[in-house]
């Protein structure tokens, strides 16, 4: 009997609860579910009166009861044959009237969201939502629910849902066609896209693309600030542009889409057709056949974008959807002439009046398509760069006008940009090549220098990167050329050309003609230098040969630059020239790779010199080794060598300046120091490293 009185009461409030949504009661009555005290048919039974009240409010009230203890349970709660039951119960509400679908949908969600939730169950969800829903007529967050509920079918129940064929897709198409809600857009064109790469299209491939190409292009303006801090628009965009590239079937009516908006007056359709294209390119050789269809007025359309382009933005697109073009053109098996190899002959024969015609100004864009095919592949670039070096060369020396000969420089450091790029070399004949490397190296003593010697230096450093583009005995001259020079150069920008020059040798050039040959005749030509003014500019292409880390370096150099700071000396040379020299040690042990390396250094440049310096830089005596600059520049080499040290030369080092410790040479444990000395503050700082170390090495003390 008291069981029975417990259950009606709680029947009774149950029902009572239909009326007055409590929150408390809700999550109490999921409680009991969770823990199988209650069961969510008992629940349904108990409110079936209400399910099939003919009052729309009373049908609501009951099924806001059910979804709200269904959203609030634990993924493991229900049982397979529960979350079966449940979702024909929702599935049956779908037909219900429009004001409860949104509740509906909300179970649906929930029920998938399940761990016992059943693929079967998902297409039986997608068949009456598209037949039976009113998603049209929707609030924006209820569809955007039936675009989530989508999604998560397809991300969980794939395989299921493909068996189902083209009819997935359809589903979708009805359900979200005519969406405009910019925010529900994002998940209706990322969902679109997962459809579409996953599941089989035909034969309704025209109309999903349709469905998606109305929106091309996006003309969305955010006015609310938080679009406009989180860049919907440039998501949406992104979207659609996926969508309208998700499958290579797209490409035969994407194409043409293409070619349309770039008939357009408007400047964000041309771009982002362009972007389109691009995207399209990136599918690989399956939609190659449907580009080579339209190459001619895809190249026309595109040349005209970067020879006229109405903004910089176009300009950029255009010229990567030219190498996209190119590259795709080359891709996969080729039958015969490649379609490629036509394309580069086209793009030549149409280029080669701009390069002709001066008076035209365009030769620099010219330069850019070229480039941007070259660009493409090694064959392309080599069949370019054969034409136009030589002709451009030519040109060049027929034009009296500075601004002609700069434009002509210009796209042959374009096209040497690409060969670089590439590790193209041309199909030169021996003297061609040589016909193009001697020019350049001609251009270098013109007076006075300007911007096509700098063009000049920057095309040489170009064809440096070029393994075997310039011979051995004109890499000699040129380097000697610019040491000779580089003091006297006046135009700044020859003189950051040449450092760019000396630093792509010390990336590309064998590391026994950098230690061996360059490094020690620039050090002649700094040491004829030592007094004011320092030869900075000589010092700048030392560093620029030193910076790059290399496998094989040659350390031997650096004696002779320890010499000329004269270690032994404890006044040392002029203060200037000690920097000077000190600095350049510095950048090279700034490259150590290994311990091993290190270990090097320290028995080359530290070893013999801390004590030497420690005992100049303390000295009651006048020296340069007191002079800050130099402190400083000692300590970055100290500190430097000391940080990568192994552990076996660390504890030597360490034992060696214990013992200067203990009979008072040194305070390089100490960061105070006497006032009076620079020395004895700064350069201590130097084997800070080996603070942090000793107390590693320090064997620990045995406690009693």
């Amino acid at each position: 009997m008291a069981a029975n009185a417990v259950e009606s009461e709680w029947k009774v409030e149950l029902l009572a609860n239909l009326k007055n949504y409590d929150e408390i009661f809700i999550a109490a009555l999921t409680k009991d579910v969770d823990a199988h005290t209650r069961s969510m048919l008992q629940i349904v039974e108990v409110v079936g009166p209400s399910l099939t009240s003919p009052e729309v409010s009373a049908r609501q009230e009951a099924l806001r009861v059910i979804v709200g203890v269904v959203d609030s349970l634990k993924r493991d709660t229900l049982e397979e044959i529960e979350v079966a039951r449940l979702t024909d119960f929702f599935v049956n509400r779908l037909q219900d009237q429009q004001t409860l679908f949104g509740l509906t949908i909300k179970g649906l969600l929930a029920l998938i969201h399940m761990k016992h939730f059943q693929g079967s169950s998902g297409v039986s969800i997608l068949d009456n939502l598209a037949t039976d829903g009113f998603v049209h007529s929707l609030t924006r967050q209820d569809r955007l629910n039936v675009y989530i509920l989508f999604e998560m079918l397809v991300d969980r129940f794939g395989q299921d849902l493909e068996k189902m064929g083209s009819n997935s897709l359809m589903r979708y198409i009805s359900v979200m066609d005519g969406e405009h809600e910019p925010r529900n857009l994002l998940i209706v064109f990322r969902t679109m896209v997962k459809i579409v790469s996953q599941f089989e299209i035909d034969p309704i491939t025209e109309t999903a693309f349709d469905v998606v190409a109305c929106y091309f292009p996006i003309d969305f303006t955010p006015t609310v600030q938080e679009d406009v801090e989180s860049k919907l628009k440039d998501t949406l965009v992104a979207g659609l542009r996926r969508c309208l590239t998700a499958s290579p079937k797209f490409a035969k009516y994407c194409l043409p889409l293409i070619l349309e908006k770039l008939q357009s007056d408007s400047n964000d359709a041309k771009e982002e057709s362009i972007l389109t294209f691009i995207a399209l390119c990136e599918s690989g050789p399956s939609v190659r056949t449907v580009v080579e269809e339209q190459i001619t007025s895809l190249w026309i359309s595109l040349r005209r974008e970067v020879l006229t382009a109405p903004t910089d933005s176009i300009e950029d697109a255009a010229v990567k959807a030219l190498t996209s073009l190119a590259s795709l053109l080359a891709s996969g098996p080729q039958l015969g002439v490649s379609s490629c190899d036509q394309f580069v002959t086209t793009v030549l024969n149409d280029t080669d009046q701009f390069l002709r015609k001066p008076e035209l100004q365009l030769q620099y864009p010219t330069g850019k398509i070229l480039k941007a095919v070259a660009m493409s592949s090694k064959a392309a670039c080599d069949k370019i760069a054969n034409i136009v070096l030589p002709l451009n060369v030519k040109l060049f020396m027929v034009q009296l006008r500075t601004e002609e000969r700069l434009a002509l420089m210009n796209v042959n450091a374009l096209i040497l940009q690409a060969m670089a790029a590439v590790g193209g070399m041309g199909n030169f004949e021996p003297d061609e090549r040589t016909f193009v490397a001697a020019f350049y190296q001609s251009l270098l003593t013109e007076t006075p220098q300007n911007m096509i010697t700098c063009m000049a230096v920057s095309g040489l450093a170009e064809m440096l990167k070029l393994k075997g583009f310039l011979e051995s005995d004109r890499i000699d001259q040129v380097c000697e050329t610019f040491m000779n020079g580089m003091m006297d150069y006046e135009n700044s920008g020859v003189v950051d050309e040449v450092t760019r020059f000396f630093s792509v040798a010390g990336r590309v050039l064998e590391e026994i003609y950098i230690y061996q040959k360059l490094i020690p005749r620039l050090l002649e030509y700094i040491q004829n230098r030592e007094i004011l003014p320092l030869p900075s500019r000589l010092i700048d292409l030392v560093q620029a040969l030193l910076r790059t880390p290399r496998a094989n370096r040659s350390p031997l150099f650096l004696a002779k630059l320890l010499d000329r700071i004269q270690f032994a000396e404890e006044k040392g040379p002029y203060v200037p020239t000690m920097k000077m020299y000190l600095d350049i040690i510095a950048t090279y042990v700034e490259g150590i790779a290994s311990t091993n390396e290190a270990e090097e250094l320290y028995h080359i440049v530290l070893f013999p010199t801390f004590r030497k310096a420690i005992h100049a830089a303390t000295s009651k005596e006048i020296s340069g080794f007191q002079d800050i600059a130099v402190l400083q520049s000692l300590s970055r080499i100290y500190r430097w060598i000391i940080s990568r040290l192994d552990h076996d030369t660390f504890k030597k080092l360490l034992a060696a300046l214990d013992e200067m410790y203990l009979s008072g040479d040194t305070s390089y444990r100490h960061f105070t120091g006497r006032a009076d000395n620079l020395g004895d503050k700064l350069l201590p700082s130097a084997f800070k490293p080996l603070e942090v170390m000793g107390r590693q090495t320090e064997p620990k003390r045995q406690t009693k």
